[in-house]
Parts: C-alpha cells; sequence; structure tokens
C-alpha cells in the first residue's frame, strides 16, 4: 500500500457526520498515549471520498487474500449510509470497519436475521462489518481492537446499544474475547461464501468485555438475555 500524506486529508465537516465528508476520531478513553506512541489515528467518514477508498483498498487487500474476492464483493449498498472508519499507521491506511444503523436503513446481511430481533431492538441496533487489518501489521498495535474500539465510542451517543454480526466459525474465538456471544444462527454468506455464524453484543457494562469502560453509566442498557432469546 501506497503512504498517504495526511496533510491532504482535511475535514470539510470536522464537527458533523456526514455522507462525503470525514473527520479524525478522537482516541477511545485510555488509548491516548498507544496512538500518539505509534503514529495511529482513525478517520470516520461515509461511503464516498478519498478515506472511503482508503478503507476499501484495505478491504480487498485483506478479503482478496483471505477469500479470493473482487472489489465488487467488498462493496455493497450498505456503504452509502454506514459510517466507515480507517485506521492510518504514520499516515498508511491499515485498517478500517464499518459501523450501519438499523434506523438508517437495512443492515448487511439483515434477511438472514429473525424479523422479531430486528424489529424490536431496531432504533438502538448496530452492525460492525468489513472489518480488516493490514497484513504485516504488528498485532502489538491492536489496530482492530481500536477500531472496534472507536466505532463504539463514536455511536453510544446516537443511542446504539446492541451490535450484530456474522463471521466465520473460526473467528468465533476471537469475538468472544471481545464480549460477543454467539448464537445458534449459522447462514451462508451471499458473497464471500461459507457458512457464517451470528453473534451479538450488548452495551452493558455487566457484561464481560474489554470495552466496559465505555458503557459504565449509560442509559438503557439491553440485557443479553433479551438479545439471545430471539435466537
Amino acid at each position: 500500500m501506497t503512504a498517504t500524506n495526511e496533510s491532504t486529508l482535511v475535514s470539510p465537516h470536522p464537527s458533523a457526520f456526514d455522507e462525503s465528508g470525514w473527520s479524525w476520531m478522537p482516541p477511545p478513553p485510555g488509548r491516548e498515549a498507544l496512538m500518539q506512541r505509534h503514529g495511529l489515528r482513525i478517520a470516520r467518514t461515509g461511503g464516498s471520498g478519498p478515506v472511503y477508498e482508503h478503507a476499501v483498498r484495505v478491504r480487498e487487500a485483506a478479503y482478496g487474500a483471505a477469500y479470493d474476492v473482487e472489489r465488487a464483493n467488498v462493496v455493497d449498498e450498505c456503504d452509502r449510509h454506514s459510517r466507515i472508519f480507517c485506521a492510518y499507521l504514520h499516515g498508511e491506511p491499515v485498517g478500517t470497519l464499518r459501523h450501519t444503523y438499523a434506523s438508517e436503513g437495512p443492515l448487511p446481511c439483515e434477511e438472514f436475521y429473525p424479523e422479531t430481533f430486528v424489529s424490536a431492538h431496531r432504533p438502538w441496533l448496530g452492525s460492525a462489518t468489513k472489518f480488516a487489518v493490514a497484513r504485516g501489521v504488528p498485532g502489538g498495535l491492536e489496530v482492530g481492537r481500536l477500531l472496534l474500539e472507536t466505532g463504539w465510542a463514536s455511536c453510544l451517543p446516537d443511542g446504539i446499544r446492541v451490535d450484530v454480526i456474522d463471521t466465520y466459525e473460526r473467528m468465533v474465538p476471537y469475538y468472544r474475547r471481545l464480549g460477543y456471544l454467539a448464537t445458534k444462527l449459522t447462514f451462508t454468506h451471499p458473497k464471500l461464501g461459507g457458512v457464517a455464524r451470528v453473534m451479538v453484543f450488548t452495551a452493558d457494562s455487566a457484561q464481560r468485555t474489554p470495552f466496559q469502560r465505555l458503557f459504565v453509566g449509560i442509559d438503557h442498557p439491553i440485557p443479553a438475555a433479551d438479545l439471545l432469546s430471539h435466537f
């Protein structure tokens, strides 16, 4: 990947989310020193513009290597109503994550989720997808975890309290360590192929998760049992 000159990335909408504008995100609580020490920054954008293209480039490299898929299968219509996060290491895009709100449009693979689950939780339901970290990035930098933390810190003020994802079985232990709960539901992924398992996450400080400090004192936490009852 080619290094990006951060001086050319000047946010036209620094104080508000916008489909084409973008902004640098503040580091998650307690992560400021780590990010500053290693030259890590995370930007948020919509479904177009230079930061979005950087995110797609990371997706293409990661998904192409892992699943042998083309660009047509790493971008989709959900990008247009989602928040896209892109992590930069010394100006080079090295990781990405997408957050889609059910209240703003269909979730990725929503057609496979129980209708009762989506309808009951739509106002505070989100989905973190298109998660990718470039090969060769040192694991000690925790780029993936920083993206997920930043995503949660960003969506909590918008009222998001629940995350639903699908992932391959080999990734289930990774997400369990982060506090995601595996459901019984699986389906064949329509674009990437293979069997995907549905997992859910609730922003509840009672849950065991490394993100717990983000959820202390938030209003309207959703008990995990309420989510799992739909599956």
